[in-house]
C-alpha cells in the first residue's frame, strides 16, 4: 500500500472531524468551516491524483 496515500486518507479523516466540529460549534457557514471546507478538498484532490499514478484504491 502506498505511504502517499495512507498519509492522505489519514488527513482527510482528521481534517473531516474538525470540520464536523467546527460546523456544531459555528455553525455551517462559520468561516472557519469553510476554510476546512477547502482543506479538504485540497486534500481530496491530492488523494486522486496519486490514487489515478498509482492505480491503488484504498479501502477502509
Amino acid at each position: 500500500m502506498d505511504t502517499n496515500l495512507t498519509r492522505i486518507r489519514d488527513a482527510i479523516e482528521s481534517k473531516r472531524l474538525e470540520m464536523i466540529q467546527a460546523a456544531d460549534r459555528c455553525g455551517h457557514r462559520a468561516e472557519l468551516v469553510l476554510r476546512l471546507s477547502q482543506e479538504l478538498d485540497l486534500l481530496l484532490n491530492e488523494y486522486e491524483r496519486i490514487r489515478k499514478r498509482t492505480g491503488v484504491w484504498l479501502v477502509s
